[in-house]
């Protein structure tokens, strides 16, 4: 009896540990951009691609995000998942090439944001602006 109860607990830690890796999996929308004609594809520098946890450190008039609101952000080479506190994940592909050092990946198919990616002179992770289609500032991640 022993032996079967251990065997149960190790299955169900393990079931357990498969689940926690599952969580980062974005079963959202996803978003597929159109680029416009005076706009460059844009790639995501390698040494910034990996899952990034970040809090709001500013907040713009007319932001959807407040200060403290966290994010985890999941960068790669042409995709964007974004996961906010009480909001649905969604995925955004086909960033442009905004500045030297950063990428905007669009989400014109659900919530109409800008998220912004940029990379530090270090070559880290700098911030993850976010603004309106239009262009308004609304907010920092970092």
């Amino acid at each position: 009896m022993k032996n079967l109860s251990l065997i149960l607990l190790v299955a169900i830690a393990l079931l357990s540990s498969c689940k926690k890796n599952d969580e980062n999996a974005c079963n959202g929308d996803e978003c597929n951009y159109s680029l416009s004609s005076n706009e460059t594809a844009g790639t995501a520098p390698s040494n910034i691609h990996g899952t990034h946890s970040l809090s709001v450190s500013y907040e713009g008039a007319g932001s959807p995000y407040t200060m403290g609101t966290n994010g985890t952000f999941t960068v790669e080479s042409d995709k964007l998942t974004v996961e906010i506190d009480g909001k649905e994940c969604i995925t955004l592909i086909n960033p442009y090439q905004s500045s030297p050092s950063e990428v905007t990946f669009v989400d014109n198919c659900r919530d109409n944001l800008k998220y912004s990616v940029s990379e530090s002179s270090s070559g880290a992770l700098n911030e993850v602006n976010v603004s309106s289609l239009s262009g308004t500032f609304y907010c920092q991640f970092n």
